[in-house]
C-alpha cells in the first residue's frame, strides 16, 4: 500500500453546490435518506469514484463489494417491499471502502478490519455531518507566511497501518478535530504505510446533498433487477 498522506483525502464538497437546508434537524435529515441501488451508484460516480473505469466495470466492482457485505448483506438489508433501500450510513460505507482501494481493490485484511469497525463508524458519519463547522469540527485558522488558511470539519482516523503486505493495525476508528488531524499528520512515522486522517465532514455533506437533490436523475444507468434497482426512494426532510 502506498503511503497515503493527505489531510484532504477523498472528494471534497464543492463550494458552489447547494447543501441541504440548515433548518432541517441533522438526525431527521439523515434518517430521511433511503436510496435504491442505482441511485447509490450514481452518487458514487458523481463524487468521482468511478475515475476512468467504464460504467459496467465500476458497477461490477460495487456488486463485488456487496457480495462481501459492503454496505450490507441482502438478507440483513432494509427493504421497501422487495426492493433493498440504502441508508446514509450504507452509502458512506461504500464511500469509505472506495477510499481504501489500493491499485483498484481493497486489500482483504483492510476489508476485514473495515467490516469489524462498522458499528463504530456509523455514529461517526452522523457526527461528521452534524458538526461540519461546530463542536469537534469547529474551524481553526493557521498562519502561513503572510496569510492564513482555515481547516474545518470532523476528521476520521482509522488508525490503519499496513506494511509489507500485512495489516499491522486497524482501529478502533476515531473522530478527531482539525487540530488533532494536523498533529497526527505531522507526527506520523515514515517507515510504515499509515493511512492519514480523512477529512470526513465534506464527504458526508456531499452524500447528503446528492441523496436529497431535487434534480436527481429519475432513471438509473445501473439497473440491478429485480431486487434493488431503479429510482431514488428518498423521503424529504420537513423543515422545523
Amino acid at each position: 500500500m502506498a503511503r497515503v498522506a493527505s489531510l484532504n483525502s477523498g472528494r471534497l464538497a464543492r463550494d458552489d453546490q447547494q447543501h441541504p437546508p440548515e433548518e432541517c434537524d441533522p438526525e431527521q435529515l439523515l434518517d430521511s435518506i433511503a436510496l435504491r441501488y442505482g441511485r447509490v451508484v450514481e452518487i458514487l460516480e458523481q463524487m468521482g469514484f468511478r475515475g476512468q473505469a467504464s460504467h459496467s466495470t465500476f458497477n461490477e466492482y460495487i456488486k463485488s463489494l456487496r457480495k462481501l457485505g459492503i454496505p450490507v448483506f441482502g438478507q440483513k438489508a432494509t427493504r421497501r417491499g422487495r426492493v433493498i433501500m440504502y441508508s446514509f450510513e450504507n452509502t458512506m460505507d461504500l464511500v469509505l471502502a472506495l477510499l481504501l482501494r489500493v491499485y483498484g481493490t481493497v486489500p482483504d485484511p483492510v476489508l476485514k478490519g473495515f467490516l469489524a469497525a462498522r458499528r463504530t463508524l456509523h455514529p461517526i458519519y452522523r457526527r461528521a455531518y452534524a458538526e461540519r463547522r461546530s463542536g469537534l469540527g469547529k474551524p481553526i485558522r493557521l498562519a502561513l507566511g503572510s496569510g492564513t488558511i482555515e481547516v474545518a470539519g470532523v476528521f476520521l482516523d482509522l488508525r490503519l497501518v499496513y506494511a509489507g503486505g500485512r495489516l499491522l493495525s486497524f482501529g478502533p476508528p476515531e473522530a478527531i478535530s482539525p487540530g488533532q488531524a494536523l498533529a497526527r499528520y505531522a507526527a506520523s512515522e515514515v517507515a510504515t504505510a499509515v493511512f492519514m486522517p480523512i477529512r470526513l465532514s465534506p464527504l458526508c455533506e456531499e452524500v447528503a446533498h446528492l441523496a436529497l437533490a431535487e434534480d436527481a436523475v429519475p432513471e438509473s444507468t445501473y439497473d440491478d433487477r429485480p431486487m434493488d434497482a431503479g429510482r431514488s426512494g428518498t423521503a424529504r426532510c420537513s423543515p422545523r
